[in-house]
C-alpha cells in the first residue's frame, strides 16, 4: 500500500513511516524539507497522487484531496465541502476549498458550526442544490 504521512521527516512522523515501511508499505513523506506544504497546498497534488491511504482523517485536508483526485478535479476553487461536523468544515478550510458549507441536519447545532470559518450555513443537506445553482 502507498501511504502518505504528514510530516515524515519530524520528530514522530519518521518513527511512523519506518514502521510503516518496516511493514511493507511505500511511504510517500510529507514535509517541508520534501517540497511538500500542507499549510500552502504547495506540493499536495504531486505527493498524494497514487496513495491508496492517508496518515490523517478530518480535520486535515487530505481525504478532500483524495477525492479531487478520484474525480479529476485538480483545482480546489471548483470544490465545495459540506459536513455537518466541525471537522468537517475545519477540513474543507485546510484544504484551501471555495466553499465551506455547515449542514445543520446533523449531531451539531449552529452554534457550534457557526464557531468555525465556513461560507455558508444551511438549515438542511436538501438545501445545498440551490447554493450551487447560486456559486
Amino acid at each position: 500500500m502507498r501511504i502518505a504521512i504528514a510530516g515524515a521527516t519530524g520528530r514522530v512522523g519518521r518513527h511512523v513511516a519506518d514502521v510503516a515501511k518496516e511493514r511493507g508499505h511505500e511511504v510517500v513523506p510529507m514535509s517541508r524539507a520534501t517540497g511538500v506544504d500542507v499549510i500552502t497546498g504547495a506540493g499536495l497534488a504531486e505527493a498524494l497522487t497514487g496513495v491508496d491511504d492517508v496518515a490523517a482523517g478530518r480535520p486535515a485536508p487530505y481525504l478532500i484531496f483524495q477525492a479531487m483526485e478520484a474525480t479529476g478535479v485538480r483545482d480546489v476553487r471548483r470544490v465545495l465541502v459540506a459536513g455537518d461536523t466541525t471537522r468537517d468544515l475545519q477540513a474543507g478550510c485546510n484544504a484551501g476549498v471555495a466553499a465551506v458549507v455547515g449542514v445543520l441536519t446533523g449531531g451539531q447545532d449552529a452554534a457550534a458550526l457557526g464557531a468555525e470559518q465556513h461560507t455558508h450555513i444551511l438549515p438542511s443537506v436538501a438545501d445545498l442544490p440551490a447554493l450551487v445553482a447560486r456559486l
